[in-house]
């Protein structure tokens, strides 16, 4: 008798541990849907399959797809084929989830600012709040939670800018690498993420990227190591041809540089090195107050074809831009650095 109640007492907990099994994933999917649609508004994430390890806390989730659709910000658009999270028992419940490793497989990301829609900004004395904000509004749509290490591969972004019907385009491919000690709240985690990154920028230039970032803090200390090598630079003229109205021609053999971020200014240093620079200059429907600076100085300066020469090392240009009461963050760490470039090209 004793053996028939336990017999059976193993069967329904298995058939009860079954169920709950199959209905977890269900519930968590829609916890975590929900949740970010509460927590930013006009955001959306859609999760194709979700499966789940209980034993091991494992959660692994297919064809999940990211939304801001946010008409006074940058929009952006991420599509990811595979996410595998390993975690503790927070992952079912608590305040805070706890992640050790976050794998992302064929991440695919799109940032689209367009000019017209840039809504009002606040005055420069406000920067250094809105140079803190970059990391908050994106993460802070996502549930509470610490991620000892993410790890991307295979991965690709697109940037654009649209102004006037036109898309200034930057293409980012084959990106693998790693992200640490990431919080998706204030005061929950280490106060610094880190990133190592390896990618090909547009069609041939290879590019190794370390970042140390303060997503948060009002008084951020960030700082940005960016080498870029092999580059052919007309692949680069579907950025700049719409943006500042440059083509160029030429191969860019290194660059490298080192950017501080701090409250709305950039410092730092840029070399570079390359080899038959020929710009070709064109109208552009906008000429803005930096896209003026841009044309002039270069149209004056005597640009070098061929940097540098036999014998001596590659020049080196400071970097030292502060961020305009309109530029979003993207903006502003690439006008720090082409800001560097072209004191670097000309004489």
């Amino acid at each position: 008798m004793i053996k028939n109640i336990l017999f059976f007492g193993v069967i329904f907990l298995l058939l009860g541990f079954a169920a709950f099994s199959y209905t977890l994933p269900d519930y968590l999917q829609k916890k975590l849907e929900d949740d970010v649609k509460e927590g930013c508004t006009g955001c959306e994430l859609k999760i194709g399959q979700l499966e789940m390890d209980l034993i091991h806390f494992k959660v692994n989730a297919h064809s999940v797809w990211f939304h801001n659709n946010l008409k006074d910000s940058t929009e952006v658009k991420i599509f990811c084929k595979d996410i595998f999270i390993e975690g503790d028992s927070s992952i079912l419940n608590g305040d805070v989830y706890h992640i050790s490793k976050l794998t992302l497989r064929d991440l695919d990301v799109k940032i689209i600012e367009r000019h017209e829609e840039f809504p009002k900004r606040p005055n420069p004395k406000e920067l250094e709040k809105l140079e803190a904000s970059y990391g908050g509004k994106l993460f802070e749509s996502l549930p509470p939670a610490n991620i000892d290490l993410i790890e991307i591969k295979n991965s690709k972004l697109k940037y654009s800018y649209k102004i006037f019907n036109k898309e200034a385009i930057i293409r980012v491919g084959k990106i693998n690498g790693s992200v640490s000690e990431l919080s998706t709240r204030k005061d929950i985690g280490p106060r610094y993420t880190k990133a190592e990154v390896k990618a090909q920028l547009q069609d041939s230039g290879i590019i190794d990227l370390t970042v140390k970032a303060d997503l948060y803090s009002i008084k951020n200390e960030d700082v940005i190591n960016l080498t870029v090598e092999n580059q052919k630079m007309p692949e680069l003229d579907s950025f700049f041809e719409i943006e500042d109205g440059i083509r160029m021609d030429g191969i860019l053999h290194m660059a490298k540089g080192e950017v501080h971020l701090s409250q709305g200014h950039s410092t730092g240093y840029l070399r570079a090195s390359y080899d038959g620079l020929v710009l070709h200059f064109i109208s552009t429907p906008e000429r803005g107050k930096f896209k003026s600076a841009i044309s002039d100085f270069l149209a004056k300066a005597k640009i070098a074809k061929r940097k540098p020469a036999k014998n001596k090392p590659p020049p080196e240009a400071k970097v030292d831009y502060k961020r305009e009461p309109e530029q979003s963050v993207i903006k502003y760490i690439l006008f720090g650095f082409k800001e560097a470039a072209m004191k670097v090209i000309s004489n």
